[in-house]
């Protein structure tokens, strides 16, 4: 429910010694009137319940340096008007016990749209309905973190995907969803 503020609804300026609260009031409204001008698509999160990310298959150690983690994640075909990826991102975290120490690290595969700042980087996931396989790569985070070993270990990660409608204002139209999973028993080979 919108609520409509007038001049003579508010509380007129406060001098020093006055009614303490003014400004945050002014503050709090200011910021309600700038969330009311967005349209009521951005900000919402209407592709998470068709969305996915889990760990699909064996983690594998290779050469002894960093975790090959193989995911699998799922988004619903994008429809008009938020037709467009504006970025996405999957991120894995590893912890495993290695004797008295802990190895840790965390692993991001992304993409970003030229729509947010005319740069691109990386290939947008498929949005088809269907499972896709993808590849984290986790590195230890150095210098805290002890080598990955092998042998069983934590896995925790989320999934965010950013879509628009591309024959309008990108910020306006943003729609930015998400999942996680985890944390789960995992096995390093």
């Amino acid at each position: 429910m919108r609520r409509f503020f007038s001049s003579a609804s508010l509380p007129a300026r406060v001098a020093p010694g006055g009614r303490p609260g003014k400004a945050k009031l002014v503050t709090f409204v200011a910021g309600l009137a700038i969330i009311a001008a967005f349209p009521a698509t951005a900000f919402a999160s209407h592709l998470s319940p068709g969305m996915s990310v889990s760990i699909n298959g064996g983690i594998h150690l290779v050469n002894g340096v960093y975790l090959a983690v193989p995911v699998q994640v799922t988004c619903p075909a994008l429809s008009d008007p938020l037709s467009a990826i504006f970025a996405d991102g999957v991120d894995v975290s590893i912890t495993e016990k290695t004797g008295k120490t802990f190895a840790f690290g965390s692993g991001f595969l992304g993409y970003q749209s030229p729509a947010a700042n005319g740069v691109t980087f990386g290939s947008p996931v498929i949005c088809d309905g269907t499972a896709h396989a993808y590849t984290v790569n986790v590195f230890p985070s150095i210098p805290d973190s002890s080598p990955f070993h092998g042998g069983p270990a934590v896995a925790s990660g989320d999934f965010d995907l950013g879509v628009y409608d591309p024959s309008s204002c990108v910020f306006c139209t943003l729609d930015d969803n998400f999942v996680r999973f985890g944390p789960q028993s995992i096995s390093i080979h």
